[in-house]
């Protein structure tokens, strides 16, 4: 009997390793599989329930390196990538090299950490140059160029009182003309979200654009502020041009906040492209003033939009998150996808 069993034990043994190895291969390809169709929210989840399930190490870390970056987790995105870089280039391939060192200069942007970013380029390149395409070497010289006449700028610093803070919002309905490339004209109107800052004293309305990589304070009102100009057309972000010519401005206040040395752009106001007439021009550009985006909403924490009492909370005590199942992810472009409830949109920018 005694043999019987031992034989029977070293078969179960032979048999179970296979297939566990079979399983890890599958889940290997699964988790590919999710990281090329860009499936972030899946990932999100099974990321969390299988990550030790991953048999490729690499693998694993990149995954991980993504969800950070998508996620809003810039500082442990940078260290994640950063690890992946130097222990799993060869693993990864050429062309995955590029896009997280691009992924990583993102992060670091975020952060406003220029310095770093150049010293950063100048390894990548002493490195790798000789490999690169010509789109892509122009594209890490043009950001070499970019930032460093942005090496002095600080950091953007948030004072936020330690309660709720409520900012009241408006919409207005903008009617627009889109002439296609066939000639042929489309009408449509879309509602935007409006936010009243203060500037120098001064009450100014802004567009609330999630859609929006930088903050912009449309040309018009930039010459009455007599604002500093440091470039043009600056590449923010290390992924893709953010046009306008870029400006330090000193404070900024949303109602129980403040927001102090904070780089925006100038640029033209693109609704009155939108006006029918010299009078809706001239209205527009008297009570349009700028566009609050997400180099200013994803350091603000947790927002809470409720759309049918008009306004916007910040909360004193923010809510947890969960390990996994998030509702919203930043894209590379633009920062988007995220669920609704009944009564109130929850932003969660940590």
């Amino acid at each position: 009997m005694f043999i019987i069993m031992k034989r029977f034990k070293w078969f179960v043994l032979i048999a179970f390793f296979p297939m566990a190895y079979l399983n890890a291969q599958n889940c290997d390809i699964h988790f590919r599989d999710m990281i090329n169709r860009n499936e972030w929210f899946t990932l999100d989840k099974e990321y969390a329930l299988r990550k030790d399930s991953i048999k490729a190490p690499e693998l694993r870390l990149w995954a991980k390196s993504l969800l950070n970056t998508y996620f809003n987790r810039p500082d442990s995105a940078i260290n994640s990538i950063g690890c992946l870089l130097a222990n799993y280039e060869d693993k990864i391939g050429f062309y995955n090299v590029v896009g997280m060192f691009r992924y990583k200069l993102s992060q670091l942007a975020v952060q406003r950490r220029y310095n770093v970013i150049l010293e950063e380029l100048d390894k990548f390149l002493n490195k790798f140059s000789a490999h690169l395409s010509l789109e892509d070497l122009n594209l890490f010289r043009d950001m070499q160029k970019d930032y460093k006449a942005l090496r002095a700028a600080k950091s953007p610093k948030i004072v936020k009182l330690y309660r709720n803070i409520e900012i009241p919002f408006g919409t207005l309905n903008i009617n627009f003309t889109i002439t296609k490339e066939d000639k042929n004209v489309e009408h449509s109107n879309a509602l935007i979200g409006l936010v009243k800052v203060k500037i120098h004293g001064k009450t100014y309305v802004f567009v609330l654009d999630t859609g929006s990589e930088t903050t912009c304070i449309f040309d018009h009102t930039a010459k009455q502020l007599g604002l500093c100009y440091l470039q043009d057309s600056i590449n923010l972000l290390g992924v893709k041009k953010a046009f306008g010519r870029a400006a330090m401005l000193d404070s900024l206040s949303l109602s129980g906040l403040s927001i102090s040395d904070l780089m925006i752009t100038i640029e033209d106001n693109p609704f009155l492209k939108m006006a029918d007439s010299q009078s809706q021009k001239a209205d527009i550009e008297q009570h349009l003033h700028g566009i609050l985006g997400l180099d200013i909403i994803r350091r603000l924490g947790e927002l809470q939009l409720y759309p049918y009492d008009r306004k916007i909370v910040i909360p004193a005590k923010e809510t947890d998150l969960p390990e996994a199942g998030r509702n919203m992810f930043m894209s590379v472009n633009n920062y988007l996808v995220y669920v609704l409830t009944i009564k109130v949109v929850l932003w969660h920018f940590i």
